[in-house]
């Protein structure tokens, strides 16, 4: 698959997600882009390399943690009223164990 029609298949999945429909088109590509660039760096591959279709799901997973990280940048943890809240600062391992497979020695 090229990488526009896994791009468009990622897009579909996220705009399924019932917490994603008030999310600007361009917003969720510019992340759908950045979740790309975040994947070719961990399995070391070129950016002019085809993704499979099987990373479909990893860079889904990828654009819900971006997004839902937006406002949070820069934060690592939080707390307010006796509630605190810790935010993800690296690829998940869940995401990490998808993407192992596809990992190239630099």
């Amino acid at each position: 698959m090229t990488n526009k029609e896994v791009s468009e298949k990622v897009l579909a999945k996220l705009k399924v997600r019932p917490d994603m429909q008030y999310i600007n088109d361009d917003y969720m590509n510019a992340t759908i882009e950045d979740a790309f660039n975040d994947v070719y760096t961990y399995i070391n591959a070129r950016s002019d390399d085809n993704i499979t279709e099987s990373l479909i799901t990893p860079i889904t997973d990828l654009c819900v943690i971006r997004i839902n990280l937006t406002g949070n940048e820069g934060l690592t943890a939080s707390g307010k009223a006796g509630t605190s809240e810790s935010y993800i600062t690296s690829i998940p391992k869940p995401i990490r164990r998808k993407l192992q497979k596809y990992r190239r020695l630099p």
